[in-house]
């Protein structure tokens, strides 16, 4: 059933002679918990290089060498949440809640195949790394944290693939209170692991990995409610289809490369800086971390395009799905500018605590942070 009534697209302010305006106090309302969501995930990332920076600048500068890489990897598959978004949002669009649940489960089934590419990417580390010919302290620092990450892989496919379906059904405040959960134990997690247990840089990676695994688990349960099964029957179309599975797969997996494609040159740029040496290495970490806070909250705008997009195709008027992705895309612009000016403006005051002034290399990693900062935010 398609609807091509007014009243179902979303976003939309009439006014008294009948014409059409973006509502972007109600796009605020949706992009708010998406935008928040994105940004705790920024959080994650700052709270690692905050403990990871407790140990060393070397460790620093070995994050910092595969940080990229290991977001190419997961993101390229990833995507697939981003797919099952964009066709929830469009049977939601439509009325078509069962179709919404069964694209949802799809996902989860490609998640699941998804599993054995990362263990084997998770055992191999050092077969991915070698080309690199990092220095053999860095590399081994790298190693170790990069196998709980890369096992956990599947596990971010399946929550993005979750967030897709609460976030295209308008759910947003859920995945929002979930993701925050995963930011709180994340922190808790790295203090147990890190430091009262000893695994040290492995256990920054195993707390992202263990966290977001806790966090997967309270998405299914969500997801499994008996509300959600009365409206959406979500537990009578489980069953795979493997045409539908693979067809996710494949349009995940070229979003993911087409969105990876200025990640992977990032990827040799922080590979490059650490050959230079442990300082480039870890300020190159740091500036990058920083400036995630000038983008990455605007992927929560894009969610909120997806979804509005998505949600107007499946009403039946294209010209609006057009209309609002272009609003969208102009508020995503006002906020990076703003920040990336505000973050080199902050220049020392803000690199300063992800930096242990006892390191040996403390004075020479502000400094160049700061001017790497100021490069950074103009890109």
């Amino acid at each position: 059933m398609t609807f091509h009534s007014e009243s179902y697209l979303p976003a939309l302010k009439i006014d008294r002679q009948g014409k059409r305006h973006v509502n972007y106090q109600a796009i605020a309302i949706l992009a708010l918990p998406l935008f928040l969501d994105s940004l705790t995930y920024i959080v994650v990332g700052l709270t690692d290089t905050w403990f990871i920076g407790r140990l060393s600048t070397d460790a620093t500068a070995a994050v910092g060498a595969i940080n990229w890489l290991m977001f190419v990897c997961i993101m390229v598959l990833a995507c697939v949440g981003v797919a099952v978004q964009s066709q929830v949002a469009q049977a939601y669009g439509s009325g078509n809640l069962t179709e919404a649940a069964k694209i949802t489960w799809m996902g989860i089934w490609a998640a699941g195949l998804t599993i054995p590419i990362y263990v084997l990417l998770a055992n191999h580390g050092a077969i991915v790394l070698a080309p690199f010919r990092l220095e053999p302290r860095i590399e081994s620092l790298a190693l170790l944290y990069w196998f709980p990450r890369m096992l956990g892989g599947s596990i971010v496919v399946a929550d993005w693939t979750l967030r897709g379906f609460f976030n295209a059904t308008n759910r947003t405040q859920l995945a929002f209170t979930v993701t925050g959960i995963v930011c709180i134990l994340n922190a808790a997690l790295n203090a147990l692991f890190m430091f009262q247990l000893g695994w040290g840089i492995a256990g920054a990676a195993w707390a992202t990995t263990v966290s977001q695994a806790i966090g997967l688990i309270i998405q299914v349960w969500l997801f499994l409610q008996p509300s959600m099964q009365k409206t959406y029957q979500v537990h009578c179309v489980w069953q795979p289809n493997a045409g539908r599975v693979l067809q996710l797969l494949q349009t995940g997996a070229l979003a993911g490369l087409f969105m990876a494609s200025d990640l992977i040159g990032l990827a040799f740029f922080q590979m490059m800086q650490v050959e230079l040496g442990v300082v480039p290495g870890a300020a190159t970490q740091v500036v990058m971390t920083l400036l995630s806070l000038a983008y990455q909250p605007v992927v929560g705008f894009g969610e909120a395009a997806i979804i509005l997009v998505g949600q107007s195709i499946g009403a039946g008027d294209r010209r609006w799905a057009k209309r609002i992705g272009d609003a969208v895309i102009r508020l995503s612009a006002v906020y990076m500018v703003l920040w990336g000016l505000g973050l080199a403006i902050g220049g020392t005051w803000i690199i300063s605590p992800f930096v242990t002034a006892s390191d040996p290399h403390a004075i020479e990693v502000l400094t160049l942070a700061s001017k790497l900062l100021w490069i950074a935010a103009s890109y």
